[in-house]
């Protein structure tokens, strides 16, 4: 029953401050389009949650098609989860303390805390999470957003790996038919990948994108 009452009230709550703005539920996750970009908002609850009480926070991510499963050379999802998305956040790291924000409601709570809760995550979801999808609603921001280094607010935005992001940038700017933006982030993923953990992986996909290029349907 507690996890019930939780969960919908965790649904009304996000449904409530997100709607609005053009997202709909799909089961655990809240999705807006605009054009090519998705905007993905996610309830994450704690693994270590136990008994009569749960934990959650909430993440964010933007979907472009055929960007991170080209990367990882997999079938497009039929609908993108937030492991899906090519850039992702969580709502803790949106605010100015760039802390971890995390929500607990339990069995014994009165509806007074309940309310509380529901207040603060509704609030928080319209002052961050809305804000910062919205400097995502063309392809192009999202390439830009990626060719860049993240620096001040935006360090603790994923992927935090600049050999990543450069790789991701590379399939949008080749989807926008820019071959010499493409080329130079395919080259800086590269050298930016050298002796850190990504390197084979991002090799292999270089490898892969420079010798599938011509018939990559990706590529007009």
């Amino acid at each position: 029953m507690t996890k019930n009452r939780i969960s919908k009230t965790i649904h009304e709550t996000l449904s409530s401050a997100l709607t609005p703005h053009g997202f709909k539920r799909r089961g655990d996750d809240y999705i807006r389009r605009i054009d090519a970009v998705s905007h993905v908002v996610n309830a994450q609850r704690s693994r270590w949650n136990k008994g009569n009480r749960v934990s959650f926070t909430l993440n964010c991510g933007v979907h472009l098609s055929h960007v991170t499963s080209t990367f990882r050379n997999l079938p497009e999802p039929a609908q993108p989860k937030l492991t899906d998305c090519c850039i992702s956040a969580r709502i803790g790291m949106l605010t100015a303390s760039r802390l971890d924000i995390w929500w607990e409601l339990g069995d014994s709570d009165d509806t007074d805390e309940y309310v509380e809760v529901q207040r603060d995550v509704a609030m928080r979801t319209t002052d961050s999470v809305i804000p910062f999808l919205g400097r995502f609603e063309a392809e192009y921001q999202v390439a830009e957003f990626l060719s860049s280094t993240c620096t001040g607010a935006d360090e603790l935005i994923d992927p935090r790996a600049q050999a990543l992001r450069m790789a991701y940038a590379a399939v949008i700017w080749r989807k926008l038919g820019d071959a010499d933006r493409c080329s130079a982030c395919i080259e800086e993923a590269v050298r930016q990948s050298k002796r850190t953990p990504l390197q084979d992986v991002i090799v292999a996909f270089a490898n892969r994108w420079r010798a599938d290029s011509r018939s990559n349907p990706l590529i007009a």
